[in-house]
Order: C-alpha cells, then structure tokens, then sequence
C-alpha cells in the first residue's frame, strides 16, 4: 500500500484571539507535523459565537457583521506574508493561507461572507453548521439551532435531507469553494448528488 503523506492542514481557527500571534501559532504546530501549508478559516459571522465575539468588541452586527473580525484574521496571514515570515524556525517552510469557513444560512445556497471578501482569501471552506443565525426568520425551520433539531425527527427528516442537499449545493455551483466541510455531520445529505457538483465545480 502507497504511504499517505499529509502536507497541509486547510481548516483550523484562531477563534478570533489575537490573529497574529494565533495565527503564527498555528504555523509552529503545522512545522511540528511536517506541514507545508496551514489554511486559518475561522468560521463566518452568522455563527452565533462569533456574533457574540463581534458584540463584545463593539463591532457593528450590520449588513455585513462580524466582517471585521475576519478582516483581522485575513490582514494578519497578509501581514505575515509581506514580512516573509513563512515560518521556517527549522528545515520545513510554513506557508499560512487566509481563509474563512463560510456558513450555509438559506436553501438557496446563500453563505454569510460577501462574495467580494471571498475574492479577497486564498482559500475558501463552506460547511452547513447548527449554531447559526440563518438566513431570514422563516427559514429557521431548518436552519439554526431549532432546523437542525427538527431535521433530525421521524416527522422532517426526509424532507430536511432535500433541502439540506439543495443548500450545500447551491452553494458550490454559486460560489468559488475550496472545499465543503463535514459533509453530513448533523445533517443528513445526499453526499453523492453534493459530490457530482464538487467534480462539476472543480470543489
């Protein structure tokens, strides 16, 4: 059997503390297991913890809240880089990457980053995830907190599979995705219908 070699780590978090010393952190242990690259992809601003970091730091929760905290995490990779300290306190290089890990908030595929501040990162994470602020009050049926609960009863099951289905990939065929994250984990998908889109999509 052909050996497995891991190179890079593409979806870790800062949780929004202190970006640049988290994120040459992240560097050090990426150095430690032999990594080339370490993608830093905090999770998008609908996330409700997120939205209670931005909170806390008097940032406007506006059109576009908790962007700024992004911001900061992308500016510091940025800032890293233009510094040329990929991290190389030993042999192996460490490159970071800015990143986000965007949150499906609506069956339409629609995420919670801009797409013009997605343009902005080098690599793009998309996950459908529990504890969300979704899209609008009706479509917290399914998404959220309560959606997620209910998708998994006898009584919504089948139909949260579709929608579920249709959100993450929408959200492929509408946006420039890295990678799609946990895949199934606590909603029940069509993995082979999202996996048609990824190879479409080039995901």
């Amino acid at each position: 059997m052909d050996e497995i070699r891991l190179f890079a780590d593409y979806h870790t978090h800062t949780q929004y503390r202190n970006p640049r010393v988290r994120v040459e952190a992240h560097m050090r242990v990426a150095q430690r297991a032999g990594l080339t690259e370490v993608g830093i992809t905090d999770h998008g601003p609908n996330t409700i913890g997120t939205r209670a970091l931005a909170a806390t730091a008097k940032m406007s929760l506006g059109k576009n809240g908790g962007i700024r905290l992004l911001e900061q995490v992308r500016d510091a990779v940025f800032e890293i880089r233009r510094r040329g300290a990929a991290y190389a306190g030993g042999a192996q290089k460490v490159t970071p990457l800015a990143g986000v890990e965007a949150n499906v908030i609506g069956e339409d595929g629609e995420l919670d980053v801009p797409s013009a501040f997605l343009e902005s990162l080098d690599i793009v994470l998309v996950g459908l995830h529990q504890w969300v602020v979704p899209r609008s009050i009706g479509g917290s049926l399914y998404f959220g907190p309560l959606g997620a609960a209910l998708g998994r009863t006898r009584v919504f099951r089948h139909k949260a599979r579709t929608i579920y289905t249709k959100a993450v990939v929408e959200a492929v065929l509408k946006n420039r995705i890295d990678i799609v994250t946990h895949p199934g984990l606590g909603f029940d998908i069509d993995t082979l219908e999202l996996a048609r889109a990824c190879a479409k999509m080039g995901t």
